[in-house]
């Protein structure tokens, strides 16, 4: 067990999210728009593989990673409705709230290199590039902290 590893990775992180509401008439020229805010947690859970390279008479251990689970907390978007008056046709868009959290699949890669302070305590740092439901949604992720390894 000494180049492979099992993991569980979670983290979870204070979202402050900008929603902004639309009012649009488009016959009477009016166009409003504000900000809010909201705050939520947002987060993942992860199974993840490890496969480490530790170079003998040294401290140093490069190691890449690989795994999936769920990314949760995110995704809300704006509820826009189109308005049709009575005798006008359509000609109002506005905001009526905005959608729930979705939850979503995650895929997670990446490489690091941990330096054994001890033989049980160590420091890593790596990069993660996490995969969400297409390609406009991925992102990277650079970590740092302590390993415990027994």
């Amino acid at each position: 067990m000494r180049y492979f590893g099992v993991g569980i990775e979670g983290w979870a992180a204070s979202a402050r999210q900008a929603r902004e509401s639309t009012f649009v008439d488009f016959s009477d020229g009016i166009f409003e728009s504000n900000i809010g805010r909201a705050t939520n947690t947002i987060g993942a859970v992860l199974g993840t593989l490890t496969l480490r390279y530790p170079i003998s008479c040294t401290r140093f251990s490069p190691y890449i990673f690989g795994g999936g689970g769920a990314i949760f907390g995110g995704g809300q978007r704006p509820k826009n409705v189109r308005v049709v008056e009575e005798g006008e046709g359509f000609d109002i868009v506005q905001t009526e709230g905005f959608t729930g959290a979705q939850t979503e699949a995650l895929g997670q890669v990446g490489g690091g290199l941990e330096i054994r302070l001890t033989p049980h305590i160590g420091w890593v740092s790596d990069f993660s590039w996490n995969f969400v439901n297409g390609p406009e949604n991925n992102f990277g992720m650079v970590r740092t902290g302590v390993s415990f390894a027994f």
